[in-house]
């Protein structure tokens, strides 16, 4: 029931709710809390953190032997990377596992700012990706060249 309709009639021609009773539901309806509201609160946010998000293995060369690096954290520690590059936006990250959960290649797609010459932000954006690559999978191959990493130009930001 709203207030406009407080105070029609019904059949019987008397008044449906009084100002004083209207008032006194929108008052105790606005105070209401549910004493239980923080716990169910923390019980979600406890299910959401434990919910894994699937992510492929990647083989890395530790001293010690092959490893495996999640497809996830090279993704994060890529994309803290390439924030450094000025005049684009990474917008997202797809790398590319061949046989035997090895690197294969990489995507970036980016926004870059109108008028940036495009040709450095990608040169920049390998040289970035191939340092932090070699930092997480030890020495690489396919090596991160202009045929194993692309830059797609995705949106253009403004000036």
């Amino acid at each position: 029931m709203t207030p406009q309709n407080a105070h029609e009639s019904n059949e019987a021609g008397t008044a449906l709710v009084s100002d004083a009773r209207w008032a006194a539901a929108i008052t105790a309806s606005r105070a209401h809390t549910d004493a239980r509201w923080v716990e169910i609160s923390d019980r979600m946010r406890a299910r959401a953190l434990r919910v894994t998000r699937r992510s492929l293995p990647i083989t890395a060369q530790a001293p010690s032997g092959p490893v495996h690096v999640s497809e996830q954290v090279l993704i994060t520690y890529l994309r803290d990377a390439l924030t450094a590059v000025p005049g684009a936006r990474v917008d997202d990250i797809i790398i590319a596992v061949g046989a035997q959960d090895a690197y294969a290649g990489i995507t970036v797609a980016i926004s870059a700012r109108y008028g940036e010459p495009l040709l450095p932000i990608a040169d920049a954006m390998r040289d970035l990706a191939a340092a932090r690559l070699r930092d997480l999978l030890g020495d690489i191959t396919p090596p991160v060249t202009v045929t194993t990493m692309e830059v797609h130009i995705d949106d253009v930001l403004e000036a």
